[in-house]
Order: structure tokens, then sequence, then C-alpha cells
């Protein structure tokens, strides 16, 4: 019974260590944090429903807004202005406008006299629906010739008349063909039986004036298929390849006009230019 004594001695001793060990600790713990004075200052404004002092927020500007607001339209984001500007182009001239609005969408030299260039078929377009109308027909027909056996054939400005065989389309729809126009031609003829043979063709292209080709054009625009001589009278629009756009043109588009009615007509007949008699 004398030694549990000292037992419960060294018990006691080791709690009262421990709870001075453990204030310590909380004593160290308190010491190395300092308190935060607004947090705390929060807080004790919170508990006593004292304001907190929190920095004004800055104003917002209003949106701006337009007096009267524009009609929408589109907005034109790239231009050929710099491309047109290319030396290469020479003397480029150019003016874009707007059919509906007249408003002027590109313009360089556009008030600059020049040359018509290609835009003259536009005014000689013009031209001819003014005076002939849009109903005007361009025709070519057959007549009969001044000597037995002849007959004229007489162009009237049809630029389209095909050479191809009926049932086939040439560069132009609808074009008229030459072997029709030679079928006709025979039917007419032998509807007669006081006719002799066909014998002559004379090829009448005078409906046009002046010369089919200008002297200061371009050899080159003929000869790569870009235009023909102007005259009343040929076929195909004088192409070599009546199936092609861009094809060759001849020197004499009336004498080949002749060669193929010529031929329609069934060869073995003489041909010739001239004019048709008067009333034929």
């Amino acid at each position: 019974m004398e030694e549990s004594k000292p037992r419960k001695r060294l018990a006691a001793v080791l709690v009262t260590v421990a709870v001075l060990l453990g204030a310590g600790a909380v004593l160290i713990g308190a010491s190395t944090r300092a308190p935060d004075a607004a947090a705390t200052a929060s807080i004790a404004a919170a508990n006593t429903g004292a304001s907190v002092n929190v920095p004004a927020a800055e104003p917002v500007s209003e949106r701006p807004v337009p007096a009267t607001a524009s009609d929408a339209r589109n907005l034109r984001t790239c231009s050929v202005s710099a491309l047109a500007a290319d030396p290469r182009l020479a003397d480029f001239q150019a003016q874009v406008i707007n059919a509906s609005t007249g408003e002027v969408l590109f313009d360089r030299g556009g008030d600059t006299s020049s040359r018509t260039a290609s835009v003259l078929k536009v005014l000689t377009s013009a031209a001819a629906l003014e005076v002939l109308g849009p109903d005007y027909r361009a025709t070519t027909t057959v007549v009969t010739g001044s000597t037995p056996g002849s007959v004229v054939l007489v162009g009237g400005g049809d630029l389209t008349l095909t050479r191809l065989p009926t049932g086939t389309e040439s560069v132009y729809p609808g074009a008229a063909h030459v072997d029709e126009l030679a079928r006709q031609t025979l039917a007419a003829w032998r509807a007669n039986p006081a006719n002799p043979p066909i014998t002559s063709l004379v090829l009448d292209a005078s409906f046009f004036g002046g010369p089919g080709w200008e002297p200061s054009w371009d050899e080159l625009e003929r000869n790569a298929g870009s235009m023909p001589d102007v005259t009343a009278l040929q076929v195909d629009g004088d192409r070599d390849d009546p199936s092609r756009q861009s094809s060759s043109r001849s020197a004499d588009p009336v004498g080949r006009a002749g060669a193929a009615f010529a031929a329609a007509l069934g060869g073995g007949v003489s041909v010739s230019v001239g004019t048709a008699p008067a009333g034929a």
C-alpha cells in the first residue's frame, strides 16, 4: 500500500506538465499571428449593426446613341483600284455605276474621251434597235439571175446563217441553214418546167457599203478568231469552225458563203460576184 502513493504523485505531475505544455502551445500560436484589423473591424461592425466603409464604385457612362439611325446597307470591303492601277493595263479606263441608284462604284478615267474599242458594239446595237426596231430580222434570199440558168444569193446582213446541216446547231442557236435555203431554191426553180438547170451562182453583198476591213484594224483580231470582215453575206460569222466561239476567220467571207451554197445546190455551178437585177 505504501508503494502506490508515489505512482499517484507521478501521474499528477504528468497531467500538470501536459496542461502547461498545451497552454504554452496556444500562447505561442497566438503570439505568432497578428490579428487582421480590417477583418476584426468588419466582424465587430456586423455584430453591432454598424455600417462598413466599402469603396464606392466608379460611375459608368451611358452608351452613346446616334440621334438618327442610318439605313442598313452593304459595306464594300474590297476594291479593284489597286489592280486597275497595274501599269501592265496601260491606259485602262472604266466606270461602274449602280443602275438603280446612280451611285458611282468605281471610276478610273471615266470622263476621259477615248476610242470606243469593243464597246462600239453596244452603241451600234442601240442605234439598230432605235432605227430598225426589235422585231427586225436580217434575211438571206435567192432570186433569179439576169441570164438563163443563173440565180443570185443576196446577203441581207445575217451573219448567223450556218453551213452546218439542218439539225446541227452552230454557235448561234436557232440560226437558219444553208442546206434548207438550197432546198427551197431548188423546189421553187423546178416548179417552173421552163427553167434550165442552175449552172451559175452570183453573190450579191452590196447591201453593206464601204470596206469590209478597216486598214487600221489589227489583223490579229481576224486571224485569232475574234471578228470577221464586215460583209452583208457570210456564213457562221465566217468561222473556220462553226461550232467554236473563237475560230479563225478568212479574208473572203463572201466567197466562203458562196462555196457553201453552191455545194448545197449539188455542185457543178460557176460562182461569181455581182448584184441582183432590178426587180428580180
